[in-house]
């Protein structure tokens, strides 16, 4: 068989495979959620509008169910601080006919409700540009993990998804090396430090 044809075949082979494994992944939330939270590609992984506005849903479903530990504590603390540190700063004085429109304007913005709060930053983050497909999207949600903290919270569950598991065989055969016949009295404790220190060498 000629070079060119084995080369067709096998691009042929390869193109067939993928629509196999792939062809209904917009349908399946985890990799939906993954594309969306990931801002190299967000909108341009699916390839209808109805398949987005599906996965935007499911996910906007799950961002109100979230609750951040501090979250009351914290829109109070910004509602009550934030007038007074900038007429203070600007001003000098403590009092300002601004006071009431900085604080109603504050609580606008920021809203108490950690639903509407989840909703909002969904919306503002699909408006963010686009970032390189080079550039590291943990960078920019590390970045970025104050102006987005209900939906930075939940890309931690979604983006630390490994896209292969050769490095955690790697890690089980390392593991099968340190743990052999003359070293089964080994605690757990002292065998995790062997591997992580094995692993970080």
């Amino acid at each position: 068989m000629p070079q060119g044809q084995e080369v067709k075949q096998f691009l042929e082979i390869l193109d067939s495979q993928i629509r196999n494994r792939f062809h209904e992944y917009e349908k399946n939330p985890l990799y939906s959620e993954c594309a969306i939270l990931d801002p190299r590609f967000k909108k341009r992984a699916f390839r209808t509008q109805e398949s987005f506005n599906k996965a935007c849903d499911s996910l906007k479903r799950r961002i109100r169910e979230m609750r951040l530990p501090d979250e009351s504590v914290a829109v109070n603390k910004i509602v009550d601080d934030q007038p007074a540190t900038s007429v203070t700063s600007l001003t000098g004085k403590k009092k300002s006919v601004w006071d009431s429109y900085d604080k109603d304007t504050n609580i606008i913005l920021r809203p108490e409700n950690p639903t509407a709060a989840g909703i909002r930053e969904f919306d503002k983050y699909l408006n963010e540009e686009y970032i390189h497909r080079m550039e590291d999207p943990l960078q920019w949600w590390t970045s970025r993990k104050f102006i987005y903290p209900h939906l930075y919270r939940y890309m931690l569950k979604r983006l630390c998804i490994q896209a292969t598991s050769v490095a955690c065989e790697r890690v089980f055969s390392n593991a099968g090396q340190i743990l052999n016949q003359r070293r089964t009295l080994l605690k757990p404790d002292k065998v995790s430090q062997l591997i992580f220190l094995h692993a970080n060498l």
